[in-house]
């Protein structure tokens, strides 16, 4: 709300600003005796100075009002979310050495992706293909914001083969009445 506020405040500002600069330079335009009497190189001047004293205060505007919008509209949210694996081993180095039992997306920005890269080792007796799922979304409407990808194109995975997989978390830029969520992570390989 402070922002909001804050917004408005600086928007009447601006707008304030520049009907003063325009007030000046009325008032400077009625100096000279008759605009209309000035010959054609100092009535393209003053045209001209006014043209770019206008451009720039709008673009000025225009350009703080996006800023503004950026830090007033952004908002993040925290996430965290456990990882099940069924036929497989999840680590988060090549030499499967550290196990990935949960994953904490950080911060996520509406709009955009947060991305977790990680390696899955076939760890059954035969070769598997690979799915993913997220289950157990709390609060349940968070599903409907958030996409959850990754970069695994279908090959089958080897008898002890490992494979970089990268995860990517998409944030909806419309997402509502979402601060904070969980969910599951699910990774099964089955032949």
């Amino acid at each position: 709300m402070f922002y909001m506020e804050l917004m408005q405040e600086l928007r009447a500002f601006f707008i304030q600003s520049l009907k003063r600069l325009i007030s000046k330079l009325n008032k400077a335009l009625d100096r000279v005796s008759t605009f209309s009497l000035l010959t054609g190189k100092a009535r393209q001047k003053v045209v001209l100075v006014a043209l770019v004293v206008l451009v720039t205060v709008a673009s000025s505007l225009f350009l703080f009002n996006s800023i503004l919008g950026q830090l007033v509209f952004r908002s993040t949210f925290s996430s965290y979310g456990a990882v099940k694996a069924f036929g497989v081993g999840v680590y988060w180095d090549s030499n499967c050495s550290l196990p990935v039992s949960s994953i904490d997306w950080g911060l996520v920005e509406p709009g955009l992706a947060s991305n977790v890269t990680f390696y899955i080792r076939n760890e059954g007796n035969y070769a598997v293909t690979l799915f993913l799922e997220a289950e157990n979304w709390d609060p349940e409407n968070a599903s409907d914001y958030l996409t959850l990808k990754w970069d695994y194109a279908g090959q089958i995975i080897g008898l002890d083969e490992i494979v970089g997989v990268t995860l990517s978390l998409w944030a909806s830029p419309d997402i509502a009445d979402v601060a904070d969520f969980r969910f599951d992570v699910v990774i099964s390989g089955t032949g």
